[in-house]
């Protein structure tokens, strides 16, 4: 018995190490075939990968376009048309409608580009186009998948539940689904990953909350879905690294064959890569050199995670991390955890550094590096903590400084009200004194009319009654003028004497108005004191 397990231990141990062998094999036969490419990854490849353009838009027009002039009239009609159910719809986006730039392409359609997600999103729904503008019939090309951004991820999804039962579950309660999709590479024979997009932002967000949902009595995992670094490839010579316009091909090169493409029917014609002379493109991912190319890619960005932007994570890819690493999934940009001075200058440092990167001469990061990063890391924290600490005694400080002034300014507030109170009740008191002499004033003064009236009255009779007991005097006409004269003075004096009752009244009623504001203006700041 014990023969026989030794035997099977032994046959397992020699078709293990066969299986080893098989794979040794090709990796050195992928390592032989690659000598002849030297992957230099650029800096213009880093900052694309970590870049997240959004794709082109592109308006199909009937008839096709020629002219300059009406493709600008059909975008500036475009954006009046759209524009208030768009501003409805996006109540806090305050920048003006416009694309970053557009062109009319070989076709005769319009290519679009913005960089700003909300305009792009609505345009992704056909629904929100005209269907003619300026008597051309316009119809957009549906994107195929929206931002990152507006995506999420069903984990571990069981195959028994399809897409459309996804989709009925899902549309019971959220009314923007865009697309349903299942990962490709998450497919085994048990579950798979599914990827949701939705276009509202405000029902993203609830998804991401709920963190997870309910599918056929069971509960399924719901994360955002991060995308993978992307690669610059050139669409002259399909090879990565660079763009068109700095490509030094003389010709632009099939994708399929790796042949001019001005020359022949390229078509049809046979799949070839032009790197490996195998069946597949020279684009495809599964290229053994773009893989390379991928690791290398993502290796250099582990060393430069400055160059992500603070509010990003990229995706590594399975066949791209570390096996013995921790948080090994995610490319994160360490500003955006720590904003540290020493960790500053070991990042300018690394950007001396030469940027090519030679696959032949890969390797992974030393223990001495690691221990080195440990090191900062401890420091970095206890340089945080003690700048924590400084400033919230500065915080402090200032805290009691403003008390202190606070107290001061409330002293003398108080003082300032004591005075202005003192102040009002002499002002009161001078007022109720000036009126009381007023009045005085005035009642002199009506005795005095009312006795200089009566006297010129008394004036009056005597003169009348010796006037008709000497009707033949010679000097009856004098005496008929001193009459008339004392009659227009009692006339005066009795419109003086009117006019000073009524004068009297109106300033008895100012009197009390000034005395209610200056007893309304004692009592407002007696209140405020206590």
């Amino acid at each position: 018995m014990s023969n026989s397990n030794d035997s099977c231990t032994n046959n397992g141990s020699k078709i293990q190490l066969n299986l080893n062998e098989k794979q040794m094999d090709k990796r050195i036969e992928s390592n032989n075939n690659l000598k002849n490419y030297e992957i230099n990854i650029s800096l213009h490849s880093l900052n694309y990968a970590v870049s997240q353009h959004l794709p082109s838009i592109h308006i199909n027009c009937s008839p096709k376009l020629t002219d300059h002039q009406k493709g600008k009239d059909i975008v500036k009609a475009l954006f009046t048309y759209i524009e208030k159910d768009f501003r409805k719809l996006n109540k806090h986006y305050i920048m003006p409608l416009g694309f970053e730039y557009w062109f009319i392409n070989k076709n005769g359609n319009l290519t679009c580009y913005t960089r700003h997600t909300e305009l792009f999103v609505y345009l992704c729904e056909s629904l929100n186009y005209p269907s003619i503008l300026l008597s051309t019939d316009i119809s957009p090309t549906r994107p195929k998948h929206l931002p990152c951004y507006h995506t999420l991820l069903l984990k571990y999804v069981p195959n028994e539940i399809t897409l459309d039962g996804i989709n009925n579950e899902l549309g019971s309660y959220i009314s923007s689904i865009y697309n349903l999709e299942e990962m490709i590479g998450s497919i085994t024979d048990k579950a798979r990953h599914v990827r949701i997009e939705v276009k509202s932002i405000v029902e993203y967000d609830q998804l991401i909350q709920k963190g997870a949902i309910t599918l056929d009595g069971r509960l399924i995992e719901l994360q955002e879905f991060l995308a993978p670094p992307r690669i610059l490839i050139c669409s002259k010579c399909n090879n990565p690294g660079h763009i068109r316009k700095n490509c030094s091909l003389d010709y632009d090169s099939c994708r399929r064959c790796g042949q001019d493409r001005s020359v022949g029917d390229h078509k049809e014609c046979s799949i070839n890569c032009h790197r490996r002379k195998k069946d597949h493109m020279a684009t495809d991912f599964k290229c053994p050199f773009l893989v390379e190319y991928r690791r290398s890619l993502i290796y250099q960005l582990k060393q430069k995670p400055h160059l992500l932007p603070p509010n990003l994570q990229l995706f590594i890819p399975t066949e791209c991390r570390e096996r013995s690493g921790r948080n090994n999934q995610f490319i994160i940009n360490p500003i955006s955890k720590t904003n540290n001075n020493t960790y500053n200058n070991i990042l300018k440092n690394q950007n001396q550094q030469q940027l090519p990167f030679n696959i032949n001469s890969h390797n992974w990061p030393t223990l001495k590096k690691q221990q080195i990063n440990d090191n900062i890391s401890s420091s970095s924290e206890k340089s945080i903590w003690n700048e924590l600490k400084n400033k919230q005694m500065e915080i402090e400080n200032l805290k009691n400084e403003l008390d202190k002034k606070i107290q001061n300014c409330q002293l003398n507030y108080n003082e300032n009200i004591k005075k202005l109170k003192s102040v009002l009740l002499i002002i009161s008191a001078q007022t109720k004194y000036q009126n009381e002499n007023i009045e005085r004033c005035q009642t002199a003064l009506n005795e005095f009319i009312s006795l200089s009236s009566s006297s010129l009255n008394a004036l009056q009779q005597l003169t009348f009654k010796h006037i008709t007991t000497n009707m033949n005097d010679q000097n009856s006409e004098e005496h008929q003028k001193i009459l008339q004269q004392i009659s227009k003075s009692i006339e005066l004096m009795q419109e003086r004497n009117n006019l000073l009752i009524s004068n009297k009244k109106s300033l008895n009623i100012l009197i009390e108005q000034q005395g209610q504001l200056l007893f309304q203006a004692v009592n407002s700041l007696t209140l405020n004191d206590e």
